[in-house]
């Protein structure tokens, strides 16, 4: 099978995926704005109908396109939805497992979606987003497949199973130019994210930070996590990690609410968070289920499966934002930090007292268990974000 694949230069920055004009600088900020206005004077969300959906649908993995046009869903029964982001209805419907969707990855041109299953199934698969063609498909690798994820090259999937089927490994990486394929072992991981210029692979592990090299995949460092949860009941484990910008500094965050921040090749985190307050003993609201920087490196943001919303300044460690969004089993924070998906979790799960949520809601995709909303709609916020969405070498 040969594929037609774009190629990226190393030093691409991270607007690459928007249009290189002023002219989509101001669509890009008119789109956020109108979104905000939409939220405050338009839209109802019916807490009792969503969480209805949730609770017969709800979303077990969130995945946003580069082009933020677009949402991979993925569910518990295996379906995977590809859903257009401002009409909020489905483009693709994607169904060849019967087992769940647990993880999702966009190609960085946002053409293909991976996806990787749960047993029985534990399946890698690559889609064409755009037709709906299943592209590549493995199953013999590995039970329960825990993370997939692009090279910002869009030239290697990688996918990881909880446990490998043979000696070999429990770890695939897919040359998509080729089809060639490597096993290897990293245990067990929860996420992957490469670094911006693409030298390094951080991994997410039950364990430990890890970083590898992108090419010989050795070990550059690692950090242990410390052995006790900070609320009993909770996990002690790393579930998310993201980068910043310059691929100085990496976040992860944590199953039991902590968020820590290293300096690269530093195994002792320079600061610690508390992403959320929550008390109950539902270990998927415990969770951070989304993590990213600011495209100016020097805030944080995390989504906790509580709802809460907190954005922190790197620098003073201080928390400079704070929302509360629905209760949510699965969270992805688009490009730029302009808007977080939510896949909603009914608030019958959670023994904390209900809260209401102060995120504006900018759309709710009730059919689908999910809903949009903009975290600290400020002034100040939106304009650094439309100012990110341009190039700089835009005129």
């Amino acid at each position: 099978m040969t594929t037609d694949l774009y190629k990226q230069d190393e030093a691409k920055t991270m607007a690459s995926h928007y249009s290189h004009t002023r002219l989509s600088r101001l669509s890009n900020y008119l789109v956020l704005m109108a979104g905000l206005i939409l939220a405050i004077y338009l839209l109802s969300f019916d807490n009792a109908i969503a969480q209805s959906v949730a609770e017969k649908h709800p979303v077990s993995a969130l995945e946003w396109s580069n082009d933020g046009d677009r949402l991979a869903i993925g569910y518990p029964d295996g379906r995977i939805e590809i859903v257009g982001v401002f009409e909020g209805l489905p483009l693709l419907a994607l169904h060849s497992d019967i087992s769940g969707i647990y993880t999702l990855a966009w190609s960085p041109d946002s053409r293909y979606v991976a996806s990787g299953s749960v047993s029985p199934d534990s399946a890698l698969r690559i889609w064409d987003a755009v037709t709906g063609d299943e592209l590549y498909a493995a199953a013999d690798f590995g039970v329960s497949i825990t993370v997939v994820a692009w090279s910002p090259s869009g030239e290697q999937v990688l996918g990881v199973a909880a446990e490998g089927l043979t000696d070999r490994g429990n770890a695939i990486l897919v040359n998509y130019n080729t089809l060639d394929t490597v096993l290897d072992s990293f245990g067990i991981v929860y996420d992957i994210q490469w670094s911006q210029d693409q030298s390094y692979v951080a991994f997410a592990t039950a364990t430990q930070l890890v970083v590898r090299d992108s090419t010989t995949f050795d070990v550059v460092f690692s950090s242990p996590i410390p052995q006790e949860a900070v609320r009993q009941g909770l996990q002690n484990q790393l579930v998310v990690v993201t980068w910043n910008p310059d691929g100085r500094l990496l976040a992860g965050g944590m199953g039991d609410g902590r968020v820590f921040v290293w300096e690269l090749n530093n195994p002792v985190p320079i600061a610690t968070f508390l992403g959320h307050d929550y008390s109950g003993d539902n270990r998927l609201l415990g969770w951070i289920q989304a993590l990213a920087f600011n495209s100016g490196g020097n805030l944080l943001t995390s989504v906790s499966g509580e709802g809460t919303v907190r954005t922190w300044d790197i620098r003073t460690g201080m928390v400079v934002s704070e929302q509360h969004t629905a209760p949510n089993y699965a969270a992805a924070i688009s490009e730029y930090g302009g808007r977080v998906a939510l896949g909603l979790a009914s608030d019958q799960v959670t023994s904390a007292p209900p809260r209401k949520a102060d995120a504006y809601v900018v759309q709710s995709m009730i059919n689908h268990g999910v809903e949009i909303v903009v975290p600290d709609p400020s002034l100040e916020r939106l304009n650094g974000i439309a100012e990110a969405c341009v190039p700089e070498t835009a005129t």
